[in-house]
């Protein structure tokens, strides 16, 4: 029994331990970095020469890429800056130059800072721009250049564009998205795009569509206003806790009589009937104290990581949710049930 009562102690420091490391883990979490890897970079940086000499850059600056993510050298971004060159992407090699150059200053590679040097000159004059002015924005417009999401600092603003057709989708909550197509020329062209205003979506006005989703409406279920977090972890992290703190108490009171015990009936031999009794407390006390710590103190992290997810989350419409805890002691043992639902 004294032994059963220490791992009851020993669990209870172990689980706060745990829900500590629980929380400070999942705040603290970030995403995790490649390591360098200088051999593989150097491999891979052979490869995509080998590639590019052969007249093959769209499968060599695949290698490039996988060699600066493993080794970031101004070398392999002069060769990056060389493939999109070849390919046509005028813009697109002069940021790999412009990036190269820093790279080289940073390294210390004159040779390469020089020649990154000049090849900026020299496509300086060749770059193609595009402004994409918005003169009457809608609220939340966004605008997506070939899949890649513009800000509004964005807007209004001349920047180098690779020549070639680009695809630009604008749209808006409660407005029909648009889908516009460019064609940039191959050096030197200036264009200048003005988003068109968008069209709000039509509402359905027609008396079949109206009874439609009026009966709709009428077959779902009454749910609750939007919440912009769930209840579920505040229901988790309160049983939790409730659990632990039951837990906690039983075993301190397990504690308690068994050091009663042993002090009125040290060998569990001639007992009287109140030390009988004590003795059914405690077991009672320490089934409880076995279910409520362990299973407290899990609830606990679970609800700690369940609320620091949520955060992340967009807000969700939340349905009906309930959490039963029942007690059920018996003569010489106990049991914790937990029922809920959540939506």
């Amino acid at each position: 029994m004294a032994h059963r009562l220490r791992f009851i102690a020993s669990t209870l420091v172990c689980s706060v331990v745990v829900l500590a490391n629980a929380i400070a883990n999942a705040q603290g979490a970030a995403p995790a970095q490649s390591a360098l890897d200088p051999a593989a970079a150097e491999h891979l940086f052979r490869e995509g020469v080998k590639l590019r000499e052969a007249g093959n850059c769209v499968t060599a600056v695949q290698k490039f890429e996988a060699s600066f993510r493993l080794d970031p050298m101004s070398g392999t971004m002069l060769n990056l800056a060389e493939c999109a060159y070849s390919l046509g992407k005028i813009a697109t090699a002069w940021a790999s130059y412009n990036k190269a150059q820093i790279l080289a200053r940073q390294l210390g590679n004159a040779d390469q800072y020089d020649y990154a040097t000049k090849r900026l000159a020299e496509l300086e004059p060749q770059l193609s721009w595009l402004t994409v002015s918005a003169p009457n924005p809608e609220p939340d417009l966004r605008v997506i250049r070939d899949g890649i999401e513009m800000s509004r600092a964005q807007f209004d603003v001349k920047l180098p564009i690779d020549p070639g057709k680009h695809v630009i989708v604008v749209e808006a909550p409660g407005f029909l998205a648009r889908r516009l197509e460019i064609n940039i020329g191959q050096r030197g062209d200036v264009q200048v795009l003005e988003l068109p205003t968008l069209a709000p979506i039509p509402r359905i006005t027609s008396r079949l569509a109206s009874v439609d989703a009026a009966t709709d409406a009428a077959r779902q279920p009454m749910r609750p206003a939007e919440s912009h977090r769930s209840p579920g972890p505040w229901v988790l992290g309160g049983f939790g806790a409730t659990a632990l703190a039951i837990g906690s108490v039983a075993g301190i009171l397990a504690l308690v009589d068994e050091h009663r015990l042993h002090k009125s009936c040290p060998s569990h031999a001639g007992c009287t009937n109140d030390d009988v009794r004590i003795q059914g407390r405690r077991d009672l006390e320490a089934t409880i104290a076995d279910i409520g710590v362990p299973l407290g103190a899990a609830a606990m992290v679970g609800a700690a990581w369940w609320w620091l997810q949520d955060n992340k989350k967009e807000p969700r419409r939340i349905g009906h949710s309930g959490v039963t805890l029942t007690v059920m002691p018996g003569t010489n043992s106990g049991a914790l049930w937990l029922q809920g639902k959540f939506d």
